[in-house]
């Protein structure tokens, strides 16, 4: 639930230095070729789907090849979600489903992550989180919380085994000796969702961000950091399997500010993006890179994304140069097309790119 958190000024300011090494300081990094990106097959859409998001922030998954979801954070209807037939467009969507609002039963704003046919959505001013199968959305279903008033914050939360995995904010190799933390990559909470974070005399939750999936039949999870060229290959017992770093034309610097609460790590300057989403099937992962920093889309003159296609032992199979702002990913599920919310010179556009 944490969100990236910038100041101008702080009290102590570093740049980017990366050890080489994982948390756990033990595994060593292969290269990520230029080539990849700079011999990347160009992808032209196929086709457009007929149908407007409201704003900037929409966030698109695909479900059976014939599904589309789009969770909204503007909705005019006041709709967490729309969904629509990718065959025949109609709106499929239950009026009845998770409507924003204060009163109860609604959902304030809410962060929404996708792990396969179920949907985690974290209420972040109620801190409720849901856990809801897409069978029960387009069924109208109501769900209660999975958990209620959660005391903790992450980013990128998906369901584990009965518990809820995230990024470990306490896993930040990335400053210097005095100030990395070399804690795992992930944390998980206790079977009741409940979890207490070590104490520490600096917080580096705004600054640990990333995008990960994870494949239980292939036994692997796969990370793509925001911040850097850097892919991380785990299984499923959370072991670091592979590290993949590659070229970066931009490096984040940070500085460490004081508040009430005491120290935290915050970036200074431009905000880098990196991987900005990892999506799947069972057979690969396709992770969006960006290779920029972050601008206002009202800004935005260039408009490039990546899509590198791995494996799920972090082999990269090819990879896609897409000629747009590419804001929100998703993958057929037999890999034959990705879907993409993108931003290009002709505004906000859903755009279908076939693979195969």
């Amino acid at each position: 639930m944490g969100m990236k958190q910038v100041f101008g000024k702080g009290l102590l300011s570093f740049p980017f230095l990366f050890f080489l090494f994982s948390c756990d300081g033990r595994t060593p990094v292969d290269s990520i070729p230029d080539s990849v990106f700079d011999r990347a097959e160009v992808l032209l859409p196929s086709g457009e789907l007929d149908y407007k998001p409201s704003g900037g922030e929409s966030q698109i998954y695909v479900f059976g090849d014939t599904l589309l979801l789009v969770c909204e954070k503007l909705s005019e209807a006041g709709r967490l979600f729309t969904v629509l037939n990718l065959k025949t467009g109609e709106d499929l969507t239950p009026d009845s489903l998770f409507l924003y609002g204060a009163e109860d039963g609604k959902l304030m704003p809410s962060i929404v992550y996708r792990h396969r046919d179920t949907l985690l959505i974290s209420d972040v001013v109620k801190r409720d989180i849901y856990l809801i199968s897409v069978d029960d959305l387009l069924a109208g279903r109501k769900c209660p919380p999975l958990a209620s008033d959660i005391k903790w914050s992450a980013n990128k939360i998906l369901p584990y085994r009965g518990r809820l995995l995230f990024l470990n904010s306490e896993c930040f190799p990335e400053v210097s000796e005095e100030y990395h933390k070399d804690g795992p990559r992930f944390a998980y909470t206790d079977s009741s969702y409940n979890y207490e974070a070590p104490q520490s005399m600096y917080s580096t939750l705004s600054v640990v961000t990333g995008e990960y999936d994870i494949n239980w039949s292939k036994g692997r999870i796969i990370f793509g950091d925001d911040d850097v060229n850097r892919i991380e290959v785990y299984d499923t017992d959370l072991k670091l399997l592979r590290i993949l770093m590659g070229r970066n034309r931009f490096m984040p610097e940070y500085a460490c500010v004081q508040n009430r609460d005491g120290y935290i790590f915050a970036y200074t300057g431009e905000i880098c993006q990196a991987y900005r989403a990892v999506v799947s099937t069972d057979e690969f992962a396709y992770l969006l890179y960006m290779d920029s920093v972050w601008i206002e889309d009202e800004d935005r003159d260039s408009f490039c994304s990546y899509v590198l296609k791995m494996d799920w032992n972090g082999n990269i199979v090819t990879s896609y140069r897409i000629g747009a702002y590419v804001k929100s990913l998703s993958v057929s599920e037999n890999d034959s097309c990705l879907y993409a919310f993108c931003l290009d010179e002709h505004g906000y556009r859903i755009l279908k790119y076939d693979l195969q």
